[in-house]
């Protein structure tokens, strides 16, 4: 159950990214050209992280580390597209990271955090891949901080969603009660 919910969040998520795309009847053949070069990259890391993560699902220390991948091409891409000044593709991208940070990396990390106890040699791990979705969030609100969007509604929308990733991160990475140090 939870390998086809896994998958179906993935399609979801790239359904959702495809979907913003223009219509066919908008887009010329040099144009389609160019926004599957666009991207190709993200589809690829994408379909590789749905394939590790298939293979993962019981285990959501290692589907942590395959969503962290795509966070951090989609993080890449919304650096880039902000350098340049295009908003709708900001948009669009930090609509598929919001979803990818909001159902896949943070509820897995969570889940990982209340497996791995205090003292297990995963821990190292669990808080590497904290401390990799911190540094997007802070690298990310800075380079739209620095580029032409730095005063749009967009980066007004980013801001608040990393913020909330920040705060999450922080709250699922406290240890519990229930976790004890291992043995």
């Amino acid at each position: 159950m939870i390998h086809r919910t896994v998958i179906m969040i993935l399609l979801l998520l790239l359904c959702n990214f495809l979907s913003a795309q223009p219509g066919p009847l908008e887009v010329t053949p040099v144009q389609r050209i160019k926004l599957f070069e666009k991207n190709a990259s993200i589809i690829d890391k994408l379909l590789d992280g749905s394939l590790k993560l298939a293979k993962s699902t019981n285990e959501p220390l290692q589907a942590s580390d395959s969503y962290r991948q795509t966070l951090l091409e989609l993080e890449d891409q919304i650096k880039k597209a902000a350098g340049h000044g295009d908003r709708s593709r900001v948009r669009e991208l930090s609509g598929c990271l919001n979803n990818l940070m909001n159902r896949g990396f943070l509820p897995a990390l969570g889940k990982a955090r209340k497996r791995v106890s205090l003292g297990h040699p995963d821990e190292k791990q669990l808080f590497e891949l904290r401390d990799v979705a911190d540094w997007i969030t802070n690298d990310l609100e800075k380079n739209i901080r620095d580029s032409m969007l730095a005063s749009t509604d967009e980066a007004t929308d980013i801001y608040q969603s990393l913020q909330s990733y920040r705060q999450t991160l922080k709250e699922k990475m406290t240890p519990g009660v229930e976790q004890q140090p291992h043995h």
